[in-house]
């Protein structure tokens, strides 16, 4: 019976299915469940971008459903309630919820602010993701999301400013980091051109909407700490694996933030007084 071969997934060399490890790299190859939780992925998912996919879907989802139970209509802004409902938070909700500072990241004031941002995901996050792998981009883009959302729940506090926020442009503005950091340690010419695109993108957007530019600055500080260390990583195929498991713990916890936020009390209390006011 011929034997498959297996790709290694740090090093691209081709490996007898029977082996345990790379014989280039070292690297442990993927099980028999591992190759087939993949397969199962790769159908539904595609082959390419997966993770940019995941995150996109990530985000939809809470827009969606705000959308079916008419707390927005497609064009018009959610009720605040809705906003709470599924992580948006306000700075001194943070202290009672602080899982809220990963949940905001996935949730959207209508369709033209979830729009834009998704647009600029599938954009940033298919190129960090082919440049730096599948889970570095899902560790920076969720890191830069809750460090961002954190600097501007500092910045909130210290100015005495309550507005509600949300949104996965923290965590995009990450991403931008990282393109620019990743050229710049690699000594790529063009790091200077990302950076410009980065500071035109935010002028731009602050333009359009009511910007976070706290958390877009937190955002674009950690994804470039992030995207540097990353690019600077001397044999990178050692922490795949690990790294593979952070980045599913993220996952994992970022719907479990979003699932904490549905449960809370916080929203009912406030859909009441919305229907108080006939809203």
């Amino acid at each position: 019976m011929p034997q498959r071969a297996l790709v290694c997934p740090s090093c691209g060399r081709l490996n007898s299915e029977r082996e345990t490890t790379c014989f280039s790299c070292g690297a442990r190859l993927p099980g028999p469940l591992q190759r087939s939780v993949t397969r199962l992925l790769g159908t539904a998912l595609g082959e390419h971008h997966r993770m940019t996919k995941v995150l996109a879907g990530l985000c939809a989802v809470p827009f969606v459903l705000m959308l079916s139970s008419g707390g927005q209509s497609l064009m018009g802004s959610p009720q605040v309630s809705q906003v709470l409902k599924f992580g948006g938070f306000t700075p001194p909700l943070v202290e009672l919820e602080p899982w809220r500072l990963l949940a905001a990241v996935f949730v959207h004031f209508g369709a033209l602010h979830f729009g834009m941002n998704l647009l600029a995901l599938l954009d940033l996050g298919r190129f960090v993701e082919l440049r730096l792998g599948s889970a570095r981009m899902v560790i920076v883009f969720i890191a830069a999301g809750v460090f961002g959302f954190a600097a501007s729940w500092v910045w909130y506090e210290a100015t005495q400013q309550y507005a509600l926020t949300a949104g996965a442009s923290g965590g995009i503005f990450g991403l931008m980091g990282a393109v620019v950091a990743e050229a710049l340690a690699r000594r790529d010419p063009q790091w200077k051109e990302r950076l410009l695109h980065a500071v035109a993108g935010a002028v731009l957007i602050s333009l359009i909407v009511n910007a976070n530019n706290a958390a877009h600055a937190g955002g674009f500080a950690t994804g470039a700490l992030l995207g540097y260390l990353f690019a600077k990583e001397s044999r990178p195929w050692r922490r795949t694996r690990w790294l593979g498991l952070v980045a599913g713990g993220c996952l994992l916890a970022s719907a479990a933030a979003i699932a904490l936020s549905v449960r809370s009390p916080v929203w009912q209390e406030v859909r009441k007084m919305e229907l108080q006011r006939g809203d």
